[in-house]
């Protein structure tokens, strides 16, 4: 790929509502400013979906902004996503090794120095229970954390380094929307790359139906079955690591959903020696769960009512996202019509026919007029959706804790009232369940990553060194609300669950604090006088 690139990545997660608007040339000398995609829209492609000439040339630039991005070019062509091996009796079961990239071109990524970057591409199961290969990466970190504990013995072993599989956030519906296939991973330090110079080996699943692989919608099975696979590919790094999963917005329900998957594999395998076996090979060195701006389902944050009428944004961004995630589940051939209404469907095909991630998803669907009555008569009733609702439903299900929650107040893509319930939900249903809710005074779908790293560091470290989790909770409590506790926050919760709300520590108030996501670009510096 030409490295005639200025701005070379940027990521509009679904956790942030800023936006890319130009690249800034540096004045001290000359530097190239082209990229290295020129699509325009054709007339066809305006016309159906209604856009403004204005909304058509943004919808351009985010576009070819991401297919800029792309480390290795169309993951269509590029070789690592393709031509797999053919399934045999080795590689066909969920956690099977298929391919093995020991070590990528860092020089396509824009990495922080003392890492290192590998990909493979293992067998998974979707939420139909169908088995397809998936895509992921891992991050090394130069120094590695060590700890006395591990899962099979009390002493350090130096070919067992500790994993942290990161769940990412919303990254697109596309085949191209793989963070392995980005040049910052996606979500960058945000987490993933503070994770890796903290010393931990970062597991990435793409999930599956990202990475120019089988569609299928992404869940905790794509996370638990990362870890075998990643074993295997690195046996003597991985052998025997313990691990911890993490994930922020939709990757929270993959975390979350996989925490509860293991507790229903525990139970199953009481009477089942295949769930048994699979049980064994999954939770092997599992030591606990974090998700952070949890994912909410699409029933909790929309009025399931025939007279809805929802004009706003976002309402828009997450009807067509659930769109892409039923045809994920039921194939092509599910009628998306009967689901969104005729505008809401023009933007939808439009994404789809574009490939576009999330920098199209946001500049289309926000920087759109608004739509009324996104959805059809009678949506919450198809079927299709049904199904989709209960295939990812976490709260009120067992987790196999401990479970770390981390919610900002003011989040305006995962309710704080909703997280709350849920957490309550699930606590009020099952006694011995071990969780933390945290709450923190700040806005931004993302800021918690960034509030709150000093929190989920140290948690992860304790769950590595062995240390009991910090949920004393009241057996008859219900979480608290915000403004509810005292001082720095409180504690309440139902079972084994504790709640604490965060306010800043220091003597500066909220306000004066940067939040609403974060407000840099990653830039692939080609001189030395960028780095000033």
């Amino acid at each position: 790929m030409p490295r005639s690139v200025a701005v070379l990545s940027i990521i509009l997660a679904f956790t942030s509502l800023s936006f890319f608007t130009s690249a800034q040339s540096l004045p001290t000398e000359p530097q190239n400013d082209t990229w290295n995609s020129s699509y325009h829209l054709t007339t066809q492609q305006i016309t159906s979906a209604n856009l403004s000439a204005h909304l058509a040339d943004a919808v351009a630039l985010a576009l070819n902004f991401e297919r800029t991005n792309r480390a290795g070019g169309p993951v269509s062509s590029d070789p690592f996503y393709t031509s797999l091996p053919a399934p045999n009796s080795s590689n066909s079961a969920p956690g099977s090794l298929l391919r093995v990239e020991p070590y990528t071109n860092t020089s396509l990524y824009t990495l922080p120095p003392g890492v290192a970057l590998s990909r493979f591409i293992y067998m998974t199961r979707t939420s139909n229970d169908t088995i397809v290969p998936a895509s992921a990466y891992i991050l090394w970190p130069f120094t590695p954390r060590t700890f006395p504990y591990s899962s099979n013995s009390s002493t350090s072993k130096p070919e067992s380094l500790p994993i942290v599989v990161w769940a990412h956030g919303y990254s697109g519906e596309s085949a191209s929307c793989a963070p392995s296939s980005s040049r910052v991973l996606h979500q960058d330090f945000q987490a993933p790359f503070t994770l890796a110079l903290q010393g931990y080996v970062v597991v990435a699943p793409d999930f599956s139906g990202l990475g120019g692989l089988t569609a299928g919608a992404g869940h905790g099975d794509d996370l638990l079955f990362a870890v075998p696979a990643a074993r295997a590919a690195f046996p003597g790094e991985l052998r025997n690591s313990s691990f911890v999963l993490m994930g922020h917005s939709t990757g929270s329900k993959a975390s979350w959903g996989a925490a509860s998957n293991l507790a229903l594999l525990s139970a199953q395998s009481q009477n089942d020696s295949q769930s048994a076996q699979e049980l064994q090979m999954v939770s092997k060195g599992y030591l606990g769960t974090i998700a952070v701006s949890p994912w909410q389902p699409p029933y909790l944050q929309l009025p399931l009512s025939e007279e809805a009428k929802i004009p706003n944004a976002l309402s828009i961004y997450t009807s067509v996202n659930i769109a892409g995630d039923l045809r994920a589940a039921n194939g092509d051939n599910f009628n998306i019509s009967t689901f969104l209404n005729d505008q809401a469907l023009a933007y939808y095909n439009l994404i789809y026919e574009l490939g576009g991630c999330i920098a199209t998803h946001q500049t289309l669907l926000f920087l759109g007029e608004p739509i009324q009555d996104v959805f059809q008569d009678g949506w919450y009733a198809v079927p299709e959706y049904l199904r989709y609702a209960a295939s990812i439903k976490n709260a009120g299900l067992p987790v196999m804790g401990p479970l770390l929650v981390l919610q900002a107040t003011g989040d305006p893509l995962s309710n704080a009232t909703i997280a709350q319930q849920q957490v309550n939900e699930t606590c009020g249903a099952f006694l011995d369940v071990d969780i933390e809710y945290v709450e923190y005074n700040i806005t931004g779908h993302s800021d918690v990553l960034f509030a709150a790293q000093t929190r989920w560091l140290k948690w992860i470290e304790d769950r590595f060194a062995g240390a009991a989790a910090d949920t004393a909770g009241s057996a008859s409590g219900v979480v608290k609300g915000p403004g509810q506790g005292t001082g720095n926050g409180g504690s309440a919760g139902v079972g084994g669950c504790s709640w604490e709300w965060v306010q800043p520590g220091t003597s500066r108030p909220v306000e004066a604090y940067v939040q609403g996501g974060p407000r840099f670009i990653l830039e692939y510096a080609q001189e030395g006088y960028q780095l000033a």
